[in-house]
């Protein structure tokens, strides 16, 4: 045994603590009992000290221990996507976020009624006094005023659009519609320059709507543009008439479409990512009756025609012998 030195510390001075008495806390006539501190009930009022504050980890382990998945409706996963699949993000494991729904609605929500007051501004014969109101539609969607959105490329909006992985349909859906309603503005103005900014934009996020889930673009909308590229010069690049094809083909103006995708492949014959969105097209036209193909302009015979010279401008890599 070895011998150690130790201490021992005598006459400690007395201490005191407070505790504070929480099940006596009164909140819509509940008690915050164990198993509401466990899993409380949110409302809208905030509660008035920490230890009862409600916050999100409450709700994290809720989910947890509740292992809840929300039943995804028939269809969930097929090509397009339903509307609502952009309105719910998934968690890492399985678990869904129903919250994202609200919360999402009600941007939407707020910038229509944005878009309201603008429009009655606009009719009320001051279409200048509405312009300086897009503040309103832009911040619930993109959390910046309509100076900022003007300073902004496609991919940046697409970037501020984004909720996850991928940009969130409706929300871009809706800030088409402001694009194009302001630019009709600009053009009721006389502003033409803007007015074709505006559109030109529009278009682009019609185009990426279109390639994703037609159900999301508005007809209205897209018809309206299409009209539009049609009539105005709006400054069109080759990537821009590659989602002027991808609008009209939703409209189902299958001809239409191809003079978009073939002037982008004449703009830049060497972008071999045209070429190969041009195969995609023909490839998608392929997939539909005679019937549909004659009704958008573009028989069938057409088709297999500038897919076959599609494919004869597809690069072969120097590894592979070309296709006799």
């Amino acid at each position: 045994m070895q011998e150690v030195q130790t201490l021992r510390r005598t006459g400690v001075r007395p201490s005191r603590m407070r505790i504070r008495w929480m099940f006596g806390f009164q909140r819509r006539g509940l008690r915050l009992c164990e198993k509401l501190t466990d899993m409380p009930n949110p409302g809208c009022l905030p509660q008035m000290s920490q230890t009862a504050a409600i916050n999100q980890a409450f709700h994290t382990r809720a989910r947890e221990r509740m292992r809840f998945v929300a039943p995804k409706p028939p269809g969930y996963g097929s090509t397009p996507p339903p509307l609502w699949a952009p309105l719910v993000g998934t968690a890492p494991g399985g678990r869904t976020l129903l919250y994202q729904r609200d919360y999402l609605m009600r941007q939407i929500e707020q910038a229509a009624q944005a878009l309201g007051r603008i429009l009655r501004k606009a009719l009320g014969g001051d279409p200048t006094a509405a312009l300086a109101m897009f503040d309103q539609a832009y911040q619930p969607l993109l959390g910046v005023g309509a100076r900022v959105v003007s300073t902004l490329n496609e991919t940046q909006l697409l970037t501020l659009l984004t909720s996850g992985s991928s940009p969130d349909l409706r929300r871009v859906a809706s800030v088409l519609e402001v694009l194009k309603t302001e630019g009709d503005l600009h053009q009721q103005a006389g502003h033409e320059h803007e007015a074709a900014k505006c559109y030109r934009r529009a278009l682009v996020l019609a185009g990426f709507l279109a390639a994703r889930s037609q159900e999301a673009l508005d007809r209205d909308v897209a018809i309206a543009l299409a009209g539009h590229a049609a009539k105005l010069d709006l400054g069109l690049s080759a990537a821009d008439r590659l989602q002027l094809a991808h609008v009209l083909e939703a409209l189902g103006r299958y001809a239409d479409a191809e003079d978009a995708l073939f002037e982008a492949v004449d703009e830049e014959p060497a972008n071999t990512a045209l070429v190969d969105a041009g195969i995609a097209f023909y490839q998608r036209l392929l997939a539909l009756s005679p019937e549909q193909l004659e009704a958008g302009g573009l028989p069938v015979d057409e088709v297999r025609e500038s897919l076959a010279e599609l494919l004869r401008k597809q690069v072969v890599p120097d590894d592979e012998e070309p296709w006799d």
